[in-house]
């Protein structure tokens, strides 16, 4: 990604997961606000994990243990949507109203790391398609995982919903190697908006995680999914949108396209426009 001067300074960057371990060391201190739209469960706890992964990968800096950077946007703003359980499930409308609340805040990057199996030839929802619009009017952009359910080099599955529709940018993910991420779906419903519009990688990553049953030493984990990749690629429109603050939602978008460098032997298909680009 090369050395940039941007850090995403006063641009809000809004996280729709499972919540964010506000105790993790990597984001003591900071100002983050947030909302829970899951009953009976703070957005300020993270037992699940996912949430604070993808917050790292966003907004992380540097790690305490070893000095090691792995976040980007160290100055954007963090906002915290809670859409998905501790459990890691979530509702449409639970989605939808995290949305709408981060739209009415003026948040311009929503970033979305959870997806719902679509079939082939199945239209986007309605219901996405028309928040996904309201946000780019209202100058927000909305960025979706492509989601998870191929197994290359058997035939992969069409691009996740909300991911699908023509208003949400997908994201596909790539390995070490630039190489598709064999879970990664793709672009097979192409006419009715469900391409992969542009890839980051998404394979062993690195970003901050709680200290539970699963990493019990440490406050870092690697992983992988389409998921890690979507703030890849949120945390690098909060740099576009730091450096160029007269642009709207919607020119920052083809910017982004513009800028990805396609990968030599991968087809549009699977990546869109290429690899995301400082």
């Amino acid at each position: 990604m090369g050395n940039s001067l941007y850090t995403g300074k006063g641009v809000d960057i809004c996280i729709l997961d499972t919540g964010l371990e506000l105790s993790h060391p990597d984001f003591f201190g900071r100002n983050i606000e947030g909302k829970s739209f899951i009953a009976g469960e703070d957005w300020n706890r993270d037992p699940n994990g996912h949430g604070t992964h993808c917050a790292g990968v966003a907004t992380g800096n540097i790690r305490l243990d070893n000095g090691k950077r792995y976040g980007i946007a160290k100055d954007a703003n963090l906002k915290i949507a809670k859409v998905l359980s501790d459990a890691g499930k979530g509702t449409t409308s639970s989605v939808i109203d995290a949305i709408d609340w981060a739209i009415t805040k003026k948040f311009r990057i929503l970033s979305l790391s959870l997806a719902s199996p679509v079939l082939l030839n199945e239209a986007p929802s309605p219901l996405f398609e028309t928040i996904g619009a309201r946000a780019l009017e209202n100058n927000c952009i909305i960025i979706a995982a492509a989601g998870n359910g191929s197994n290359r080099p058997a035939v992969p599955k069409p691009v996740s919903m909300p991911a699908n529709s023509m208003s949400v940018m997908a994201v596909g993910a790539i390995d070490g190697q630039m190489k598709v991420a064999k879970f990664s779906n793709a672009g097979l419903n192409p006419s009715t908006g469900g391409n992969v519009n542009i890839c980051a990688p998404g394979v062993d990553i690195i970003s901050s995680y709680p200290k539970n049953s699963k990493n019990k030493n440490s406050n870092y984990y690697a992983m992988s999914g389409t998921s890690m990749a979507t703030p890849h690629v949120s945390r690098l429109i909060a740099l576009y949108m730091e450096q160029f603050p007269e642009k709207s939602a919607k020119e920052i978008w083809e910017l982004v396209e513009t800028k990805a460098k396609p990968i030599e032997g991968l087809k549009y298909r699977d990546i869109g426009n290429g690899l995301i680009q400082i």
